[in-house]
């Protein structure tokens, strides 16, 4: 269904607002009309027009005035000048200020009509890319907002996180990543993992994941030596960002220390060997110490009466 078009005839010449009316009432528009600026000021604030049609001279408000007002009221509202008094000079300072046309009078219907769908079309576009530009910067926030939220989650992880992207570059790192991997401050998003990650095990598992004829389908986990010396064991996640066609655009990596545990784990394990050193070193005394109850025991029943 078409949107019916309100147009506003903006001048002092009751038979240029009379001709104008019956023209684009014929083309299914509804038209208004005012005799000077003032009013059709006021007209104006009462309801919404898609185009005006505005004759420069006239009393009480000038053309131009009515013009600048206009512009600051309602930018994506099209003027076209309607005047007899054109002149080159004229035609150029009202498009200065804001005038989507110029036409001169007088003019035949057909005129009238075809300046009409010009400036009805320019409106529809001016319109579209307002709503474009609206729904664009409300994206923007959106993702601003989103962005905010997950940054805000990576960063209060207790785990070490990296992303990479399909070329094995740098996507992001959270600062317990960076501190688990003693990355340097010069690194930046976009470069390469290699020789920035600080083990070369880890570096080479993202590179080879990458390969097409390696990718992981699922979380794929890992512990690596970061620190022998020190005994540093970190547990890594490695898991595909997916595409919708099945190929992936990039990893994410989850790090976690684990070096606490393992270190209590090999504690639990020399303490149990040990136990068992133990238990085997008490056991062949005690073995010797009940043969000889026996035999005490033996004697003492062969001797009783």
């Amino acid at each position: 269904m078409t949107e019916v078009k309100n147009i506003l005839v903006v001048d002092d010449d009751d038979v240029i607002r009379l001709s104008c009316e019956l023209t684009l009432k014929a083309e299914g528009m509804v038209v208004d009309s005012a005799e000077n600026g003032r009013v059709g000021v006021e007209m104006l604030k009462k309801k919404k027009y898609d185009l005006i049609l505005l004759d420069l001279m006239m009393p009480e408000m000038q053309g131009t005035e009515f013009l600048d007002f206009v512009s600051s009221y309602d930018e994506s509202i099209i003027v076209i000048v309607i005047t007899g008094f054109a002149t080159i000079e004229s035609a150029v300072e009202t498009l200065k200020k804001g005038a989507y046309d110029y036409l001169p009078k007088p003019f035949t219907p057909e005129e009238l009509r075809k300046v009409v769908r010009k400036g009805l079309e320019r409106r529809k576009l001016l319109l579209e890319r307002e709503q474009l530009q609206h729904e664009r910067e409300k994206n923007l926030e959106r993702i601003a907002a989103e962005q905010s939220r997950l940054s805000t989650i990576i960063n209060c992880m207790s785990e070490g996180l990296i992303a990479v992207d399909r070329d094995a570059r740098l996507l992001l790192n959270n600062a317990v990543a960076g501190k688990l991997l003693s990355m340097k401050e010069s690194c930046c998003i976009g470069d390469h993992v290699q020789g920035i990650l600080n083990n070369a095990e880890l570096e080479n598992w993202i590179i080879e994941s990458l390969n097409k004829k390696k990718y992981p389908v699922r979380p794929v986990h890992r512990e690596i030596v970061f620190d022998a010396e020190n005994q540093k064991i970190y547990s890594v996640t490695l898991a595909p960002i997916k595409e919708k066609k099945k190929d992936i655009s990039g990893l994410v990596l989850v790090l976690t220390d684990i070096s606490e545990e393992r270190k209590l784990e090999r504690m639990k394990a020399e303490f149990q060997q040990l136990v068992a050193v133990v238990a085997h070193e008490l056991k062949a005394p005690i073995n010797t110490i009940e043969g000889y109850l026996d035999l005490i025991i033996k004697g003492y029943l062969k001797e009783k009466p």
